[in-house]
């Protein structure tokens, strides 16, 4: 059975992810929330409020965590996961600006060679200089959180035809010998 075109990109994703490429594993994870929410509310002048809302409904319920009973604190709002794409896909830097905080004020990434994953820091002062508020997330599991969440989209749309006919409109990468337009290409 032939994979969807989404999980084309996934699964490229998850190949980084084996291979250790961190920085090509984490540009193309943070382009999924962009893809999907695309093929659900196509258009332009929409790209911010359809990545929030996508990353708010897919991913951010993966960083909340109930500290006490009906008490749930949110360590990767959907807004910093969109300043985190911003950041990182656009200009190569962890650092949100100033003015599109939410929660965090940068992100750290580690390679799975640490244990830890998902530590907040909360910034503060030391020795009189203000710290950064930060959130240290192990890169492989984030880019899994990622593809998990795009594993739930998938299921939630999958009767939805007009996001399934615009999936078959994915960019695909043809090998040798494949007939388009009446044209053997390769």
């Amino acid at each position: 059975m032939e994979i969807s075109s989404i999980q084309k990109f996934v699964e490229a994703a998850r190949q980084c992810v084996s291979s250790k490429n961190w920085y090509a594993a984490l540009t193309l994870s943070l382009t999924l929330p962009d893809i999907c929410g695309a093929l659900e509310d196509p258009g332009s002048g929409k790209v911010t409020k359809r990545y929030i809302d996508w990353s708010r409904r897919y991913i951010e319920p993966k960083f909340t965590v109930e500290m006490d009973p009906g008490k749930f604190e949110i360590f990767l709002s959907a807004e910093d996961i969109f300043q985190a794409r911003n950041s990182i896909v656009h200009e190569g830097v962890p650092d949100i600006i100033d003015c599109k905080r939410d929660k965090l004020d940068r992100f750290e990434f580690f390679s799975d060679s640490v244990g830890g994953h998902m530590n907040y820091v909360a910034g503060g002062s030391f020795k009189g200089v203000d710290q950064p508020k930060y959130l240290q997330l192990r890169v492989d599991l984030f880019c899994e959180s990622i593809f998990e969440a795009v594993q739930e989209w998938e299921l939630d749309v999958q009767n939805n035809e007009a996001v399934q006919r615009a999936m078959q409109k994915l960019l695909k990468i043809n090998d040798p010998g494949t007939l388009l337009g009446g044209i053997m290409w390769g």
